[in-house]
């Protein structure tokens, strides 16, 4: 009785791993299947163009980085007063796609934080460009009541 409930437990495995096989080297030799399956374990990949360090108006550090995807223009802004754990703080998708860079005490830069407003607060100025190639200055200003990151009214 053992043996016959070993044999069909056997079989029932076999069965299971040949199926998974199969599926297997269907989505190897599928193109439509293997990128689905590519896209779903490994999204979008993303490039980071630039990194810039300061303070938050508390003093806590942080790291400001701006990135591209095939989903768009990002800057991700960072806590970086744990030696461990980077929490991010706030993510803003920019409203254009293209990088844009300025000039900036002498040096092509593409993110800087400065205080532009003679504040005390670093402001995040991140250029970008749009479809037709028309600058945009983002500026970006820390908003303490919501803990975000808001576009600078002029």
């Amino acid at each position: 009785m053992k043996t016959k409930h070993s044999l069909k437990l056997y079989i029932t495995a076999i069965s299971a791993l040949s199926l998974l096989a199969l599926f297997g080297v269907f989505g190897v030799l599928h193109a439509p299947t293997k990128t689905y399956v590519q896209q779903l374990l490994n999204p979008a990949p993303r490039k980071v163009l630039s990194t810039a360090e300061g303070r938050l108006f508390d003093g806590r550090p942080i790291k400001v980085i701006k990135v591209v995807s095939s989903s768009g223009l990002f800057i991700e802004i960072y806590d970086f007063s744990k030696k461990t754990i980077h929490p991010l703080i706030d993510r803003i998708r920019l409203p254009d796609k293209n990088d844009g860079f300025i000039n900036f005490n002498g040096a092509a830069v593409n993110l800087v934080l400065f205080d532009v407003d003679g504040d005390q607060q670093s402001e995040i100025i991140a250029p970008s460009f749009g479809s037709n190639l028309v600058a945009h200055m983002n500026v970006y200003t820390y908003n303490v009541e919501t803990k975000t990151f808001e576009l600078k009214n002029n």
